[in-house]
């Protein structure tokens, strides 16, 4: 408590400031109260409150009381006029300010200040003052549960299943008990039975909305849980968007507790692309001959196969279905690739020297797209060879077949 003595008339200005928590975590509304006290004799005029908050301390607009007044309009950082103080006068002013967040020493300590005029001599000459009022000071502590939450696919279709991980972690200064891990799954997808784990430790009998007790994290451990989920349509936005959650407790030195909520932020949040999916297996068989610069074949060691898609375009069809059960959509797409195909074998000759021969077959396909598909959509087009069958003939001559499967997946609705 400060004390300015005015000596010409016998006048005493006192301003005393509280707070109504000693104790409180980041993102709490406190509460500050800023008492000024004329205990002279002498009347003190023009009287101006001044609070600059410290950094960590965010001043609420339309939180300021003037003795039971409101005052929406007023901010204590630019200073308010309270007016004037008789002699014994007391007036009080409160307002309300929110950590954002925690300083190095862990605790907020501030004051406020009074500047204010008074005629020392009743002669209209004004002398301006200021007073100082008393340093208050709040502990303050971190009740933070950061979310992080990933999917091991950027892109899924229909009957994909997608594996999420969450982390999380207590970047706090306070232990987060009784934790509730939340996450409301999309209508698009549903949770695959018996793969929802924290720690490893399987849970079982968990609904499509995850609601889920996951224990207590220390300041500075985690918490791992991981469960997988199964896409089982599209939508038009073309993404698969959930965000997690955590409701848990918290306790302060002092005994008080409280409750908070976490939620996964916009960068770490999980977004995967959602495509609908039509897919087409083909075989393409051929007999293949030796160049005729290469030796004769004894025997085929191996074979290898690749499949690349040159390029595609979507053509419109008649929107029926056919004498023998084929339903056409209304459009089709047309796949043009190529087989890049190794063939390595063992000559005929007395060194028995391995050979191979490289050739290039062309192929075209074309898939019937969905109903639900739109003129423009992007489409993601993969090739994948299932199966190589390969037989000699003769020295010169192989027969090969080589199965593919064609999937392609339409990135929206």
């Amino acid at each position: 408590m400060a004390v300015n003595n005015i000596d010409e008339c016998n006048s005493n200005i006192i301003l005393q400031k509280s707070v109504d928590k000693e104790n409180a975590v980041v993102g709490d509304i406190i509460k500050y109260n800023i008492s000024i006290i004329n205990q002279g004799d002498i009347l003190v005029n023009n009287v101006t409150i001044i609070d600059t908050l410290v950094s960590e301390l965010e001043f609420k607009m339309g939180s300021v009381v003037l003795c039971d007044i409101p005052l929406p309009d007023e901010s204590v950082l630019s200073g308010i006029d309270i007016g004037c103080l008789k002699p014994g006068q007391i007036k009080t002013l409160t307002f309300k300010a929110r950590v954002i967040c925690r300083p190095s020493s862990g605790y907020i300590e501030n004051s406020a200040i009074a500047k204010f005029n008074y005629d020392a001599n009743l002669d209209n000459c004004l002398k301006t003052m200021d007073e100082t009022s008393n340093i208050v000071s709040i502990k303050i502590d971190v009740a933070e549960v950061k979310i992080i939450k990933t999917a091991d696919k950027k892109i899924a279709s229909r009957g994909d299943i997608v594996s999420y991980e969450v982390k999380l972690i207590n970047v706090g200064t306070l232990e987060a008990r009784n934790i509730l891990f939340t996450d409301k799954l999309p209508p698009e997808v549903c949770l695959v039975d018996d793969t929802f784990e924290v720690n490893g430790n399987p849970i079982n009998n968990i609904g499509h909305d995850i609601d889920v007790y996951v224990g207590s994290i220390n300041p500075g451990e985690y918490i791992i849980v991981t469960y997988r989920v199964i896409v089982k349509s599209s939508n038009c936005s073309g993404l698969i968007i959930n965000k997690a959650s955590v409701n848990f407790d918290y306790n302060i030195c002092n005994g008080d507790f409280g409750k908070k909520i976490s939620r996964c932020n916009e960068y770490e949040t999980s977004e995967v692309s959602l495509g609908i999916s039509t897919f087409k297996q083909i075989s393409i068989d051929d007999k293949l001959c030796i160049p005729c610069v290469k030796p004769d074949i004894e025997e085929i060691n191996d074979m290898k196969v690749e499949a690349k898609i040159l390029e595609c375009h979507v053509i419109s069809t008649p929107s029926i279905i056919s004498n023998e059960g084929q339903i056409l959509s209304g459009y089709k797409l047309i796949v043009r690739g190529v087989l890049e195909e190794l063939v390595e074998y063992t000559s005929a000759t007395e060194e028995q020297s391995v050979h191979s021969a490289h050739y290039s077959i062309p192929f075209s396909s074309f898939l019937i797209l969905p109903s639900t598909y739109v003129v423009g959509s992007k489409i993601d087009i993969e090739g994948k060879v299932e199966d190589i069958y390969y037989k000699k003939i003769d020295s010169r001559c192989f027969f090969k077949n080589i199965t593919i499967l064609i999937n392609a997946k339409i990135m929206s609705c």
